[in-house]
Formats: structure tokens, C-alpha cells, sequence
């Protein structure tokens, strides 16, 4: 048997090795979620392991978020999914009906019944209906203490500042804040807010992109700060919170948060609210997005709970046995020892049964695959693997090449690349594309690219441009790669083809948005440009307004300027419709470019108004023009 099968989880040795680093107890660290025995149990056990959510919990309390993580989940798991996301997509939708469906359903269905962690997010989602509903603020409320005592027990508002939390808590906990202080008054619940704030300023959640989770409670406590005349104090809070979300990539409460700057500068001042630059840019931001977005607001947010990267294990193991060429009787045969039955594998691949864990990390491990949730690029145990991709991809961002591969080589020398392909296509994939940064022969980058592909997968990107291959995301960035050398190239049209090949490919196998939500919205980026230079403007302010809505839907900042800048430049460009409307959009992507630093889009939209406006549509917002 492969040595990876004898071992227990490895995200949950991953889990493990983090929280010995952070000196967190076991028990702190399970507290609600399972026993400290049952947890020493299932880590030292080669054949027992933890549902999702429980796994997504622990990780989530000790300050990391899971969206840079693949998950294969077994038929029962991914029914129970599929039932939340059903709810999601309805929620989301404002289909209330479908969404009492599929909450009714989640609760319903066995495997529910199995963990705290299971019921809480089904009681979640009753909160949600209810707050949907404008229920009453009492009986919300203990509805949501309800769900949140399923795993803190005991739960004191008074103590809060004592408990690790996970998303879901977190959640909850803003859901209990907001009415208590519908019930109480603000004067009551501000020492509550002031401890939330105690809590998101330990280091411990400050590298895991929950700063959006804790932004709510924050921008009310600021507000009452305002109220109260507090106006240095709420100006240091907004600043640490703008740059926060700035840093990672959140765009909902970041208008809310410089309206707040500006309001306490203006009161230290003794200045009209109007002159203040942050005020300015801020409506300039949100006037443009409530066009495409006019849902949102800060008094009737209801903070969704996402799941991200995951997978079905049948559909995997039938993808990946095509790919490798392999028939079901083969990776039912291992090294002529039987897995499994044909029949077994054959139900596996239609979702319609369960193995037992040992048979299918016998069968993944078949397909060198890691037999559980793993790093999206890397599959490592090891968390300090992980903080050297981090490094990397740092230095990357900021344009450091030489360090960048510096820190390559310190991954490649560190670990074992050879058990699993994926690990050594990250690593020529990284090289690759640093090669591409350096402008080196692009025809040689490329066949370095496809011989990283070709150790995976069988029917890559040829002559044909077809891909039709269930991608996983290291797989996904060496594609995407490919595709960008091509428009470096000057190859527009061998471009278009794959980047359309690529979102259909996407949709066509049936993958959920968020499964790779953050390639979705990149490739309808660049997408949406391409159609704008054929001249093919409906399509193009289609898919732009399409991916602003994902952009809020999954709380992304990066590419909101860059749609809105698109649908500026389509209506100009386009002779039918050819006006000043998109002054709005130009505000907007302006303000935000300015926030984030992008010096190069502050340059295109600069060259717009000089073509089509003129310079006081800048001059209004305060800026003086490069």
C-alpha cells in the first residue's frame, strides 16, 4: 500500500501543526465542536476523519481562511453541499420559497443530525429566513444565541473576548449584536463592540481575509463613536480598517469606512463634510455601484456564508482515471492487489455510494491524488510549506522577481515533489511564469507550460484549443498562463478561443460558481476587454455588469475598477450610444484605482477624459491630474 494511505488527514495534521506553532490547547481549539479525545483519536488514525465543516471550524479558529484549499467530499457530504448551496443560490436570489425548501431539506437529511457544527448552519440558515422576514428582533435573537451555543456553549456576551471563532460564529455573533442593540439601545451594547474590536485586533485574525466578517460590528462601533464626538478615535479605527480591507481585497464596508474617515476628520476640523476628500470619493464609489448592486446596504446586510473549492470524489476519480488513461479495471487492480470491485468504482464515479475511507485513499492515492482536502497548489502537511508559497507569490505582486525565485528555490529544495504531480506542476508553473515576466521567448515558455500540464492531464490546450478537462486550480493557472502568453503575443484570436474555452469549460462540467469564483471573475476581466476591441460592445458591458454583481457576491475589491473603467470606455467607444453617462463608472474606477495604487489604470482613465470629458470630472474628486 502507498505510504500516503497509512497516514491520517493531512489537512488535519496541517490543522495540528499550526496549532502547535500558535500554542493554542486542544480544548480551546475544539471547545463545542468534539471532544479533546475524540480529536486526539481521529488525528492519530489512519481511517477516521472529520466532516467538512468541523475541519473548516478548526482552521477558521485559529485565524486562517480556507479558500486556497481543494476539498473532495464523499456522496452524503456532497448532497449536503449541494442542499446549502441550493439555499445560497435562492437566498442570494431573493427566491425566498426555493430557499425555505432547501433550508427545510438541510435540516432534514441524516447526515445533519451527525454533528453541532451540521445543525448550527442549518439554524443559520432559519436566521437568515427570519431576518429575511423582518421577524421580531427577540425571537431572532434567540434563534441565533440558539445556534451559537451549539458549539460555545454557555455562550456570555460579557466574555466574548474569550473564545476562538469560526466564520459561522462570527456570523451569529453580529446577528445577536445588532439586535441586542435593536432591543437594548447603543449605549448598552458598546462595550461589546468595543471587545469585538479587542478580539479582531489580536494577530491571530489577521492573515485570514476575515477582517469582512468582523466589518460590520466594527463600522457600528465607529459609528457610535461619531455620535458620541469620540473623533480621533474613530478616525484611528477607520484607517485600520481601510487598509485592512485594501489589503485583503474587500470591497463591501469599504466606502462605509472612508465615509466614517472623513466624517471624523471633518469633526476634528470643524469642516463641511463636503470638502472632505475621503466623503468625495466614497459617494463616488458607491453611486456608480449601487447601479449594479442596488440591493446592498449597511442597515440590511445579511452576511452570506460562502463554501469554497468543493469537489465531488466521484466526479474526480472518473476525471482524473480518463486523464491518466486509466479503465475502471485498472484502478480497481493496484500492482495486482484488488481495491475494490469494478462495480464499486463504477457507482463511485455516478455518485450513488459511499466507500469506506480506506478504500477510497487507496483509490486517490491510485490516482496521486491526495486523499482529502489539500493546498489548492500544494499538497503538504507542512504549514511552513504554505507560508513559502505566500512569500512567493508576495514577491511576485510587487514585482521582486529575484526574490521571487529566490524563495522557489527554498519550496523546491524543502520538499518531496515527486509523490504528487500537482506539486511539481506548481513549481515549474511558478517558474514558468516568472520566465514570462522576464519577456523571454514566449514559444519557449509555452512548451515549458504544456510539459507542466502534460504530467496530469491528456487532452490539454492544442492546435484545436480544446480543454474539456476537469481542471484543478494549479492545472486552471498553467491554462490561464498559456492563455495570457498568447495575448502578450499579439495572438488575439488564438486568445479569445481559449479564454471562452476556458468559462465554458467551467460551466459545461457543471462546477459551482464559487468553486473558482476568483478565475471566473479574472477571466471575464480580461474577456470583457477583448469583445470591447472587437467592437462587440453589448457583449462585453453584458459580461462586465455580470462580473461586478460576482464581484460583490464573493466580496472581491481587485477587478471592480477595471469592469467599470470597461463599461465607461464601451459606451464612448460605441457610436450608437455615444455620451457623458459613463461619468459615474469613470468616478468611481478613479476613486478606487487612487485607494488600491494602481498608477497605470490612473493613467488610462486620465487619457479617457482628456479624449472624451474634459479635466474638472477629475478635478471634482480632489485629485491633481498626473
Amino acid at each position: 500500500m502507498n505510504k500516503t494511505t497509512d497516514k491520517p488527514e493531512m489537512i488535519l495534521a496541517l490543522i495540528d501543526n499550526l496549532r502547535e506553532e500558535e500554542k493554542i490547547p486542544i480544548t480551546q481549539m475544539t471547545y463545542g465542536l468534539c471532544d479533546s479525545s475524540q480529536y486526539a483519536k481521529v488525528l492519530r488514525a489512519k481511517n477516521r476523519r472529520f466532516d467538512k465543516l468541523i475541519i473548516d471550524a478548526f482552521y477558521q479558529r485559529l485565524g486562517k481562511n480556507l479558500r486556497n484549499f481543494e476539498c473532495l467530499l464523499d456522496a452524503d457530504e456532497y448532497m449536503l453541499f449541494e442542499k446549502r448551496e441550493e439555499f445560497r443560490d435562492a437566498f442570494f436570489k431573493n427566491d425566498m420559497e426555493k430557499a425555505k425548501a432547501a433550508a427545510e431539506r438541510c435540516a432534514t437529511l441524516g447526515i445533519c443530525r451527525r454533528s453541532r457544527v451540521h445543525q448550527q448552519m442549518a439554524l443559520l440558515f432559519r436566521v437568515y429566513l427570519m431576518m429575511k422576514e423582518d421577524k421580531d428582533s427577540g425571537e431572532i435573537l434567540r434563534k441565533a444565541k440558539e445556534a451559537l451555543e451549539l458549539t460555545i456553549p454557555e455562550f456570555k456576551l460579557a466574555e466574548l473576548d474569550k473564545y476562538l471563532y469560526s466564520e459561522v460564529e462570527l456570523i451569529l455573533l453580529d446577528i445577536i449584536l445588532k439586535e441586542e442593540e435593536k432591543l437594548k439601545g447603543v449605549e448598552k451594547v458598546y462595550a461589546f463592540y468595543e471587545k469585538v474590536y479587542r478580539v479582531f485586533r489580536e494577530d491571530r485574525y489577521l492573515d485570514n481575509e476575515q477582517i469582512f466578517r468582523f466589518a460590520p460590528m466594527i463600522y457600528r462601533l465607529v459609528r457610535i463613536k461619531l455620535d458620541r464626538l469620540e473623533f480621533e478615535a474613530a478616525g484611528a479605527v477607520c484607517d485600520r480598517m481601510i487598509s485592512g480591507l485594501i489589503q485583503d481585497n474587500k470591497i463591501l464596508y469599504l466606502t462605509e469606512f472612508l465615509e466614517c474617515k472623513g466624517r471624523a476628520k471633518a469633526g476634528m476640523a470643524k469642516m463641511e463634510t463636503n470638502k472632505i476628500p475621503e466623503i468625495v470619493e466614497a459617494r463616488a464609489i458607491k453611486d456608480a455601484l449601487k447601479k449594479y448592486y442596488p440591493e446592498w446596504s449597511p442597515e440590511t446586510d445579511i452576511q452570506i456564508y460562502w463554501e469554497f473549492m468543493i469537489l465531488p470524489t466521484g466526479e474526480i476519480v472518473k476525471q482524473r482515471r480518463k486523464n491518466l488513461g486509466l479503465s475502471q479495471e485498472d484502478l480497481a487492480l493496484d500492482e495486482n492487489e484488488e481495491i475494490c470491485s469494478v462495480d464499486t468504482i463504477s457507482r463511485l464515479e455516478n455518485g450513488s455510494h459511499k466507500t469506506s475511507l480506506a478504500v477510497e485513499k487507496q483509490i486517490l492515492s491510485r490516482l496521486r491524488m491526495a486523499p482529502e482536502r489539500f493546498h489548492r497548489e500544494f499538497i503538504t502537511d507542512d504549514y511552513s510549506d504554505v507560508r513559502k508559497l505566500k512569500r512567493i507569490a508576495e514577491a511576485q505582486v510587487v514585482g521582486d522577481n529575484t526574490e521571487a525565485e529566490k524563495r522557489l528555490e527554498v519550496l523546491e529544495e524543502a520538499h518531496n515533489r515527486t509523490l504528487y504531480p500537482s506539486n511539481e506542476q506548481c513549481i515549474m508553473q511558478r517558474r514558468a511564469c516568472l520566465n514570462m515576466e522576464r519577456a523571454q521567448e514566449f514559444d519557449v515558455v509555452i512548451d515549458e507550460l504544456q510539459k507542466v500540464m502534460e504530467m496530469s492531464l491528456k487532452n490539454i490546450p492544442g492546435e484545436n484549443d480544446e480543454i474539456g478537462c476537469y481542471l484543478f486550480n494549479t492545472e486552471f493557472f498553467v491554462v490561464e498562463a498559456i492563455t495570457m502568453i498568447y495575448r502578450r503575443m499579439g495572438d488575439s484570436d488564438r486568445f479569445f478561443r481559449l479564454c471562452n474555452n476556458l468559462l465554458n469549460d467551467i460551466k459545461n462540467i457543471g462546477r459551482f460558481d464559487n468553486t473558482f469564483y476568483f478565475r471566473v471573475i479574472t477571466l471575464g476581466r480580461m474577456l470583457a476587454g477583448e469583445y470591447g476591441n472587437r467592437r462587440m460592445f453589448d457583449r462585453s458591458n453584458e459580461i462586465a455588469a455580470e462580473n461586478l454583481v460576482k464581484c460583490f457576491k464573493f466580496n472581491r475589491l481587485d477587478m471592480i475598477d477595471s469592469f467599470l473603467y470597461c463599461l465607461a470606455w464601451n459606451e464612448n467607444m460605441d457610436e450608437r450610444k455615444k455620451n457623458k453617462d459613463k461619468r459615474i463608472e469613470l468616478r468611481a474606477a478613479f476613486a478606487l484605482a487612487d485607494l488600491e495604487k494602481k498608477a497605470k489604470l490612473k493613467e488610462r482613465i486620465v487619457k479617457q477624459c482628456d479624449l472624451f470629458y474634459d479635466k474638472e470630472l477629475l478635478q471634482d474628486l480632489h485629485y491633481e491630474l498626473m
